[in-house]
């Protein structure tokens, strides 16, 4: 059909042409490939960079879903899987998968315990496949089928674990360890690759950038980054504990709050994740107790143990507002929504939905006892939060 062309004319369209089929076969591979985490809320804080934000295509609107209720209350943040199960450790050393259309539970899975033994502090990741991994205060690190609980490998460290692990593109799993290391495992055997040790307890979660270099805190007042190798790129002394998990923006800046209870110093840091110089720095009334979370216009949120709710500008610093509640109770673990809603637990029960400009409350739904977990959203909008109990608001 070429043949009215001349030769060159008939040779540059024969080669658009398959150029066009190419691109016609390729997006599909390319798609299939960066679509590796199904799940909205894989890991704590939602992502690798524990941004903390996922913008659902619904809103949830504070009606409550289901209940599901334990003996003891809930230690770590719930998680989700493509399976339809929320995940999330108890103060009775047990890991549950609960349906999140039905809330019931699904499998338990109980790790060891010891004298020392206070629960599971680590939030479940979920693996490419399904499969999901946690650590326990038993100083073992568990690999479970995430659709029937059943134990794939575990790998013992020095103390107990409380850091929740992340996941490299090359399937390495990262976690910290009160024994005062960063592990780096095979996710699909569980054999060490390597740890780096560091000056105190690792109870940070850590965070990846795109290139699979690692920034976490540790309590001897460092922030630290490695390679994928373990080979340390920087150090940043942020000084006094460093127990909250790091996160990354878009851009390459660096959030984390730390405390120097001795002296009453708290302060939130910003870092230059390339270089690890300080960007800006502030000071609060209170330390930071919960993670640091995100957005995609960079602008940061998080809570401090006087139950002050924080909005500041990510580049410079800036505040722009501070909330308290209303009626008795703390802000805890914001999280970032659709429609510039920022979502929080709170010390009286209470979960909140929160203008992000403005930090006025847009709902308030009385749940049960203190909130203090982080809060997972689904794809479909529901927001899962747990305490004494695990509940999902619509």
């Amino acid at each position: 059909m070429l043949s009215f062309l001349p030769y060159r004319s008939r040779f540059l369209a024969l080669s658009l042409l398959l150029l066009l089929l190419s691109l016609c076969v390729l997006p599909v591979r390319s798609v299939h490939q960066s679509s590796s985490f199904p799940s909205s809320w894989w890991k704590f804080q939602g992502d690798s960079r524990n941004s903390g934000e996922y913008l659902a295509k619904q809103k949830p609107v504070g009606k409550l879903k289901w209940v599901f209720n334990v003996e003891r209350q809930f230690q770590s943040s719930p998680t989700l899987g493509a399976n339809g199960l929320v995940y999330i450790g108890g103060a009775d050393d047990v890991v549950y998968a609960v349906d999140t259309a039905t809330g019931l539970v699904k499998w338990e899975f109980e790790t060891g315990r010891s004298a020392a033994s206070h629960g599971v502090h680590s939030s479940v990741l979920v693996g490419r496949d399904g499969t999901v991994y946690v650590g326990s205060s038993d100083h073992s690190f568990y690999c479970l089928n995430g659709d029937t609980g059943k134990l794939k490998w575990k790998f013992k460290t020095g103390s107990a674990i409380k850091s929740s692990p992340a996941l490299g593109a090359d399937n390495t799993v990262y976690f910290g360890s009160m024994d005062r290391f960063l592990y780096a495992l095979d996710a699909e055997t569980g054999q060490l690759k390597w740890k780096f040790q560091t000056g105190s307890y690792v109870e940070s979660s850590p965070a990846l950038d795109a290139e699979g270099n690692l920034y976490f805190g540790s309590r001897d007042g460092y922030v630290y980054s490695l390679d994928p190798s373990g080979t340390l790129r920087w150090k940043f002394l942020a000084g006094g504990d460093l127990e909250e998990a790091p996160a990354l923006s878009r851009d390459g800046r660096l959030y984390i709050g730390s405390r120097r209870e001795n002296v009453f110093v708290y302060k939130v840091f910003c870092i230059n994740s390339r270089t690890g110089t300080q960007e800006w720095s502030i000071d609060t009334a209170a330390y930071v107790d919960s993670s640091i979370a995100v957005s995609s216009q960079q602008m940061i949120y998080f809570s401090t143990s006087d139950g002050v709710l924080h909005s500041l500008d990510g580049t410079t610093g800036k505040s722009l507002w501070k909330q308290e509640t209303t009626d008795n109770g703390g802000y805890i673990n914001p999280v970032i929504g659709a429609g510039n809603l920022i979502y929080a637990g709170a010390s009286n029960g209470k979960l909140y939905a929160l203008d992000g400009k403005s930090g006025k409350t847009v709902w308030s739904l009385k749940l049960d006892g203190f909130l203090n977990s982080s809060i997972a959203i689904g794809a479909d909008g529901v927001l899962y939060v747990a305490g004494k109990n695990l509940y999902a608001v619509k």
